[in-house]
Parts: structure tokens; sequence; C-alpha cells
């Protein structure tokens, strides 16, 4: 047996009118893109109604929340809410400051917000953070929009 997913079509034969389109049997004259590899097929009527939707909707940054929340990630696991608070409130007053847990144990993420958007920029504007001897990632917080 083979280890991995088998590629090309399957292995009997073609149905009688159809050919193998890389993924699916269709018919010759299906719209052009019969023989075409995936990126060039035209866009169906879902993602063209999506691409309407997304030319209409606000730009990625306006879902930066208020610019004052930031996201860590790449913590030590040892790296409590206390070590987290101590390295970003050299930048400014710090009003939340959480380190995201599972059964007790760090996530290796968190989360830091500021009282205000001068103390944000200050922390934007740090290259690097370090914290217990290890870089982290420090990033604008994006909300994660409603299901």
């Amino acid at each position: 047996p083979r280890d991995g997913p088998r590629s090309g079509p399957p292995r009997h034969g073609a149905p009688p009118g159809k050919v193998w389109d890389g993924f699916r049997w269709a018919d010759p004259d299906d719209d052009g893109t019969a023989g075409r590899p995936p990126g060039r097929r035209p866009p169906s009527p879902a993602s063209q109604a999506a691409r309407r939707q997304l030319a209409h909707a606000p730009p990625p940054t306006a879902a930066v929340v208020d610019g004052r929340k930031f996201f860590v990630g790449g913590l030590p696991h040892a790296c409590g809410d206390g070590e987290l608070r101590a390295h970003f409130q050299r930048f400014g007053r710090v009003t939340s400051c959480i380190v995201m847990r599972r059964d007790g144990r760090s996530r290796g993420f968190g989360f830091v917000t500021y009282a205000d958007e001068a103390a944000a920029r200050d922390c934007a504007r740090t290259a690097k953070h370090v914290i217990l001897e290890k870089v982290v990632d420090v990033k604008h917080a994006t909300p994660t929009p409603p299901k």
C-alpha cells in the first residue's frame, strides 16, 4: 500500500463522455475549465459575492482594537501574569494583562491592554521584546469575528 493521498484520476476507467480535470470527472465543455489547473478557473458565484462584500468592508486596520490591545505570542511556559505585566508596564499604565491558560498551564500567549495610545505606540515601536530570556512576538490584537 502507498503512503499519503493519491494523485490523478481514480484507477477505474473514465465515465463515458467525461474527462478528468484534476479534481473530478467533468464534461469536456464544462465552462472551459476541463484540463486547466485550478488557479485558472473562473471564480465561482460565491467567491464573486465574497469579493463584492470585501470591497465594501472597512480596511483590515479598522479591526485593530482601539490600537491599545496587543497579542503576545511565544511566551515561556514559566511566564505568568505578573511577569507579563512587569515587562509591559515599562511603556505605560497597563489596564489589562492576562496569560492564557488551559488546565492551569500556560498556552504560550497572552494579551496586554494599555490605558492610553502613547504607551501603546511606545510598545509597538520596540523592535524586540524579551521576557524571561525569551524573545516574544508582540502584535496589535484583532478581534475574532463572531460565529
